[in-house]
């Protein structure tokens, strides 16, 4: 979660721990749990708890694979930006990212 974002949710850091993250290790804040969801404009996945961190300089919110699974969501060209609900046959283009910084 980008720091701006966590500011703005009233996130306060509860310490830091080092992620190795292509290749590298980063540092993050640990933030604790929220609770998140996915809205489509016809469906909502169920509320999900996911644990938390901020790393300086990031601009995107990124999700980890255990919970896109947990969220019930198939990326199926994620370089196309296309995915759908588990279960569904057609397919959702993704939204435009929104940057924090």
């Amino acid at each position: 979660m980008p720091p701006p974002l966590a500011e703005e949710l009233h996130l306060t850091p509860l310490g830091s721990e080092d992620y190795w993250a292509v290749g590298a290790q980063v540092r993050t804040r640990v933030l604790g749990y929220v609770e998140v969801r996915v809205v489509a404009s016809d469906k909502r996945s169920s509320w999900v708890r996911a644990r938390a961190v901020s790393v300086e300089g990031e601009q995107e919110v990124l999700l980890s694979d255990k919970l896109i699974d947990a969220l019930e969501v198939e990326p199926v060209k994620p370089g196309k930006g296309l995915w759908r609900f588990s279960g569904e046959e057609g397919l959702r283009a993704s939204v435009e990212p929104e940057l924090w910084s």
